[in-house]
């Protein structure tokens, strides 16, 4: 099996000083891992995604709504905050975050309530939060009308394969 970069380029074998290397020139550490039975596959080789994604709230999540990511956030994780505007709240879609650099293949994308509020609306069926995704980026959606305004924050993890 052979081992390249993805993101450096670097094709045959790849030496362990040659993967330090893109990790310590910033590139998103992916690593397609070739076999001549079972065709090219992508891996995160985990350090997080060096490219910054972006994030924007959608109409649904009420007027004056915004959404916003950590500073910390990456293409692989991060910490997402919905701020619910005031009325005209619709089921759907309530933020999209996209990624700073596409992924190549499939994800799955794990969200992980961080506040009380957050937990409530879930375990109560106020909100019944879900997650599409795309190889560009996922989004929060509602599938219940939100009945006020709130504010929810979620950690999330982006696992490739």
């Amino acid at each position: 099996m052979a081992i390249g970069s993805a993101s450096t380029g670097v094709s045959g074998p790849v030496e362990v000083n040659a993967v330090q290397s893109a990790f310590a020139a910033g590139n998103v550490p992916q690593v397609v891992l070739d076999d001549p039975t079972n065709g090219s596959v992508v891996v995160h080789l985990g350090g997080g995604g060096k490219t910054t994604p972006t994030i924007a709230v959608n109409t649904n999540a009420g007027t004056g709504a915004t959404a916003t990511l950590s500073t910390a956030s990456d293409d692989l994780s991060g910490t997402i905050t919905l701020t619910e505007g005031s009325g005209a709240w619709v089921v759907g879609t309530q933020c999209t975050v996209t990624f700073g650099a596409p992924h190549l293949l499939k994800t799955t994308v794990v969200l992980t309530p961080l506040t009380a509020a957050t937990v409530a609306a879930a375990q109560a069926g106020t909100v019944l939060p879900y997650v599409t995704r795309t190889l560009a980026g996922f989004s929060i959606a509602f599938a219940v009308v939100d009945a006020g305004a709130h504010v929810y924050t979620w950690d999330y993890v982006v696992l490739g394969t």
